[in-house]
């Protein structure tokens, strides 16, 4: 195998593991689940196995940032309609000033969405501010006073006028201020491999100062009479609404803005380890780790390391802590001392400081801080350029939004067949990319940026380990970053994942030549799959050896639940032509004893208070099969090898906790080829069972093994007040493109 960069209580319920720094001990937080739709790459990317909801709305899957624009554009669009309906016949100005105010309101509303604008979101908040200001300066002239003073509609003028008032605040403060900050950073640029992004850590006074304001405005909106008109009351009462939502989708950003200062260094330098994992050669935590950076933030200044290879590195003395004695029984003597062999392991909290450990023995690093450890693979890396726009190499080769992905997984391999080509290319994409990715983050890319970050986190191309465990929660909470970027697995017993990982074995980069496919089966029947199984020693007819009981006795009859078959099928799509015809450094050459062949080692997890009972699969080797780790069962065993245009299956029987008011998820290491990423079940289950069985949706459970699982912001989108239809109606009716004069005129 080759290591270089060409490479608990089981009634435990919707939580995750939390692992404090370097000591393998588990902490217990809530799941922060949430669902988004994969983004857009080269292949045709499948919805990976985590993500459901595709009912939801446009408002709930976006972050929180987002969200916090639509709603005060929302606010504003309330308020100037209501202006509308009382004036718009009798003045145009006022009613040329109202439309520039939705058309500015509008831009940005789809800038924040993801939807597209044509102008950057500077030039956009810069107009809606002086479009709010016009607006309000004309409401409150002289000429209003009479009407106030001498018609049945002065409380609803001077509703409108606080309305309007109160937004003119918030437009001409916080939002003024926020305008302010990005502009100073829109201007940044990378000099020397450095960015001064310092400009952030004045993020927590902006914030402080807009929960003051927004407590101000609503003591004012209180205090106003009660409109004549119902239209103009129930618009008041949606916007002291909007506000106190605002105010409350602020404060679930107070954890990371204010660690901004200590995230940037603000106490002296910290360091943060990014590694490029490569899945053209498999590993459970998704490919093997041959590139290493460390980035460092200094006082709000930013300065990235070089990617390097970490083939040559020391091999520390001692193991990181005693878990790793029980980690090794499982993963192998040496998983942990080598980087491209520690993502074996499909839990990254557990990779991730296994890396911080090998690096800090590097000659060097001993003295330094370590704050937290990044992976990212091509995926990621590709989506961050469909963001930001393209690079290009020395060799002249361009990575963009659809090259990255097959450069790294496949023609990097097959144009530069050296050894030493291929790593000095992954370094410099790496580099290139995240130069280039830090040199052109602006308030206009800001948008996709994070749209990229959110989408790869949630299907598993970017994971994060932080050292402090409150700011991996601050980071998590903001819902800019998955919880899934936590790269644990679900602690979460009444929606069930059972895990299927692979980690490639033979000296070869083939796995972009692998399909794979993932059935779920509810079974049921007078006997059990698995006793029948082992009774006549068949789960699939197309496996030759027999089924091995794996059955571990961990927990009662009573405590397991429903009985599911899972079956996982690889394919080898090379063709023994095209083996031959790539590099031995694809291929494996004379060291591969079955050329193109492929061969795994296979990681099976039980679902988190469940049982795997029976397996069947065409091995080489078993090893640990009836190893408890992480508070669940494990089985391993090395696969035989799958010929050029053959594939194997691997098929078993688990039990899933009696606590589970889902169906099974089967959940695999996204596999990554010419054709899309596959990720396991994706939650259908083929249901066997009468309809009305505990957890079963039937064979059109799609969403089943994702319906439950909480989505921690979906309550901060929502109205405080009970009985304001308003302005919940209108965010239903968004879309892209968000058609904001459409909404006013439904009003």
């Amino acid at each position: 195998m080759r290591f270089t960069s060409g490479h608990s209580s089981h009634k435990a319920v919707g939580r995750r593991r939390r692992r404090h720094a370097g000591n393998g001990k588990f902490n217990r937080s809530a799941s922060t689940n949430s669902a988004v739709n994969q983004q857009t790459g080269p292949v045709n990317l499948k919805t990976p196995q985590h993500v459901g909801g595709n009912g939801r709305s446009l408002i709930s899957r976006t972050p929180i940032w987002a969200r916090v624009v639509v709603v005060l554009l929302l606010t504003l669009l309330a308020s100037v309609t209501c202006v509308g309906t009382l004036y718009a016949a009798s003045v145009s100005r006022m009613a040329t000033d109202a439309q520039r105010v939705l058309t500015s309101a509008e831009s940005l509303a789809n800038s924040a969405l993801g939807c597209g604008s044509d102008k950057s979101l500077s030039d956009i908040s810069q107009e809606l501010v002086n479009a709010t200001n016009d607006l309000n300066a004309e409401l409150n002239g002289p000429q209003w006073d009479f009407f106030r003073d001498h018609s049945r509609f002065g409380s609803d003028i001077t509703a409108a006028r606080e309305m309007l008032a109160s937004v003119d605040t918030l437009v001409n403060g916080p939002f003024t201020d926020l305008l302010n900050l990005s502009k100073r950073l829109q201007g940044f640029s990378l000099k020397n491999g450095s960015v001064d992004v310092s400009a952030l850590m004045d993020m927590p006074d902006i914030v402080k100062q807009a929960h003051k304001d927004i407590s101000q405005q609503l003591t004012k909106l209180n205090k106003v009479p009660t409109p004549s008109v119902a239209k103009v009351a129930t618009v008041l009462e949606s916007e002291k609404a909007a506000l106190k939502t605002v105010d409350s989708m602020l404060g679930e950003y107070d954890g990371l803005i204010n660690l901004l200062p200590q995230l940037l260094g603000e106490d002296g330098k910290r360091t943060y380890l990014v590694m490029v994992q490569n899945p053209a050669e498999l590993r459970s935590a998704g490919g093997m780790v041959g590139t290493i950076a460390a980035i460092t933030a200094d006082k709000g200044t930013i300065t990235i390391g070089d990617f390097a290879t970490t083939s040559g590195w020391d091999i520390p003395e001692e193991p990181m802590d005693d878990t790793v004695l029980k980690e090794r029984q499982v993963f192998g003597g040496t998983f942990d001392q080598y980087p491209a062999t520690t993502t074996i392991d499909p839990e990254f909290q557990r990779v991730a400081q296994m890396n911080k450990y090998m690096w800090l023995y590097q000659k060097g690093n001993e003295d330094e801080n370590v704050a937290g450890v990044l992976s990212l693979d091509p995926v990621f890396l590709q989506a961050l350029l469909g963001a930001t726009g393209e690079v290009k190499l020395s060799d002249g080769r361009v990575l963009d939004s659809t090259t990255t992905v097959p450069f790294f997984a496949s023609d990097l391999y097959t144009d530069y067949p050296d050894f030493e080509q291929q790593n000095n290319f992954v370094s410099e994409a790496a580099q290139a990319i995240m130069n280039h990715v830090l040199g052109n983050a602006n308030a206009s890319t800001a948008s996709p940026l994070l749209k990229a970050i959110r989408d790869t986190s949630a299907s598993g191309h970017f994971k994060l380990w932080m050292a402090d465990p409150d700011e991996q929660e601050a980071l998590i909470a903001t819902g800019l970053i998955d919880d899934k970027a936590s790269g644990e697995l679900s602690a979460d017993s009444q929606v069930p994942e059972a895990g299927i990982y692979l980690s490639e074995l033979q000296q070869g980069k083939q796995d972009w030549y692998l399909k794979t496919s993932t059935t779920v089966t509810k079974t049921c029947g007078d006997a059990s799959a698995s006793q029948n199984a082992l009774y006549s020693g068949v789960l699939d007819k197309r496996i030759t050896t027999a089924v091995r009981n794996t059955h571990l006795g961990q927990f009662t009859e009573d405590q397991l639940g429903d009985e599911y078959t899972v079956t996982f099928t690889m394919k080898n799509t090379l063709t023994k032509a095209k083996a031959e015809s790539l590099p031995d450094f694809v291929n494996g050459g004379s060291e591969n004893p079955v050329l193109g062949g492929m061969l795994y080692r296979v990681v099976l997890t039980a679902p988190y208070g469940g049982e795997i009972t029976a397996v069947q699969a065409d091995i080489d080797s078993w090893d640990t099969n009836t190893a408890s780790l992480y508070d669940r069962q494990y089985i391993m065993f090395n696969q035989q090898w799958i010929e050029p245009g053959k594939e194997l299956t691997i098929a078993y029987t688990v039990r899933v906790s009696s606590d589970a008011t889902h169906p099974l998820n089967a959940v695999t290491t996204p596999v990554v080829n010419a054709d899309g990423i596959e990720t396991g079940s994706n939650g259908k289950v083929t249901d066997e069972c009468s309809a009305d069985t505990n957890g079963a949706n039937g064979a059109n459970g799609a969403d089943g093994a994702n319906g439950g699982k909480n989505d921690a912001h979906k309550g901060a989108s929502s109205d405080p007040s009970a009985g304001l239809d308003t302005l919940d109606n209108l965010k239903s009716q968004i879309s892209c493109p968000v058609d904001l004069k459409s909404l006013a005129g439904s009003m």
